[in-house]
């Protein structure tokens, strides 16, 4: 990775001015905790990249168009939200409060805690494994996606998981301030998956983390400090073992000669995706299927049983065979990365491709102005935030997409009923103050 130092001083100029100006599109903490974290993980998976001696013109211009339309997606999004969102925080205060540290915040997490417990036993029995774990094989969980059939019962119990994810994390804030219980809510799950599965996505332990990062320097500021120094000391030993469980998963051994060498590595695959992938990708003359796409993101919502047949695409799937030239299921085989710029060109071209940050700061604007007005609301807005800053500028709109829209229906459900109820109470309020008077 050899940088250009004047494009790595343009790209510094730039964020000096785009930053500052997102900062100043943003009404309120929610929506500066969605929208910057989104553009600092852009710039960190693509700016990198786009700042070498490798990187294309096209993509080094993609980068910074990218960012202004994004900005503008997101402040159009948020407009459109603000009147629903004013209502929502009007009417539903009380009831979502109950679920951020009442009786249904506790109802909730055991409730996930369930969910995930059933999925050790159904459809395969493992419960046992609590107590043997298995070795990681990413292989193994990688290889039974496309050998295993899909089960009802499982794919239901998994929908059902997907559902209550948002509303777990949005009562982790009842346990805000009790550091050890809160970390033990978090590790319990990821140890149980990874049990499941004998594979746990470095991405999850990170989420985990930095999760328990953000609340606690919240809330618990007389921990800032030790939250530092043990900051400082354990990134370069994480960094360094989850460049070597890279190998170890996948049955290998690490070719790094230290925590240190793993970390810098690790940095650099990360973020040379862009040359390393993208590029292959925008200039191997392929094309998404827009109708796929578009017919997949208004599908999300629906059961894999209801929607067989229909042309849908899956689209990292779809990248990796081109880059890879294997088809899915055969030996050799698996999911790249392009990042999401080239993604954008790659399904929209490389003019089109503004209307790819345009649609999605739409949808992060709608969700941050709706979010900020639910009161109680880090729980689940610091898990956003980590979403957006890593999930989607990795693994591009198909690992955010189905959260976004699928994983919320059961949480805008509840805002829903909580606003009817809301409403009603205030219209019977204002009756019986009228027949007093």
């Amino acid at each position: 990775m050899i940088i250009d130092p004047f494009v790595l001083g343009l790209l510094a100029i730039f964020l000096l001015v785009a930053l500052p100006c997102a900062w100043a599109t943003c009404r309120g903490p929610t929506q500066k905790l969605l929208l910057i974290p989104t553009i600092l993980g852009f710039t960190l998976y693509n700016g990198f990249a786009i700042s070498t001696v490798d990187a294309p013109p096209y993509m080094r211009l993609g980068y910074f168009i990218f960012i202004v339309v994004l900005i503008a997606g997101f402040r159009f999004g948020a407009r459109l939200a603000t009147p629903l969102g004013k209502t929502i925080g009007l009417n539903a205060t009380n009831v979502l409060a109950d679920y951020a540290e009442g009786h249904a915040a506790r109802w909730m997490i055991m409730i996930y805690f369930a969910v995930i417990g059933i999925t050790l036993v159904l459809p395969t029995f493992k419960l046992h494994l609590l107590l043997a774990p298995p070795l990681p094989d990413l292989r193994a969980s990688f290889a039974s996606r496309f050998t295993e059939s899909r089960e009802m019962t499982g794919g239901l119990i998994g929908i059902f998981a997907a559902l209550v994810t948002p509303l777990y994390y949005f009562a982790l804030y009842r346990y805000r301030t009790q550091t050890v219980l809160l970390s033990l809510l978090l590790l319990a799950p990821l140890y149980m998956i990874y049990v499941r599965d004998a594979y746990i996505a470095r991405n999850s332990v990170l989420l985990m983390l930095t999760y328990l990062f953000m609340i606690t320097w919240t809330f618990r500021p007389e921990l800032r400090f030790a939250l530092l120094i043990v900051s400082m000391i354990m990134l370069p030993i994480l960094g360094g073992i989850a460049y070597d469980y890279t190998f170890t998963r996948m049955g290998a051994s690490s070719n790094s000669s230290g925590l240190l060498e793993g970390l810098l590595l690790s940095f650099e695959d990360e973020t040379m995706l862009p040359i390393d992938i993208g590029v292959p990708l925008v200039e191997s003359g392929y094309k998404a299927d827009l109708e796929g796409y578009f017919t997949w993101l208004i599908t999300l919502p629906f059961p894999y049983f209801l929607k067989d047949g229909l042309p849908t695409i899956q689209l990292n799937y779809d990248i990796s065979e081109i880059v890879l030239g294997i088809r899915r299921g055969m030996p050799g085989f698996y999911v790249v990365l392009p990042g999401l710029l080239a993604e954008s060109m790659y399904l929209f071209g490389r003019i089109l491709f503004v209307l790819h940050p345009l649609m999605i700061g739409a949808v992060i604007g709608v969700f941050a102005t709706i979010l900020q007005n639910i009161p109680r609301n880090q729980g689940l807005v610091y898990f956003l935030s980590f979403m957006m800053f890593f999930n989607l500028n990795r693994g591009g709109v198909a690992a955010i997409m189905p959260l976004l829209i699928n994983s919320f229906l059961l949480f805008w459900l509840i805002v829903f009923l909580g606003h009817l109820i809301g409403r009603r109470r205030r219209k019977l309020l204002a009756m019986r103050h009228r027949s007093d008077v």
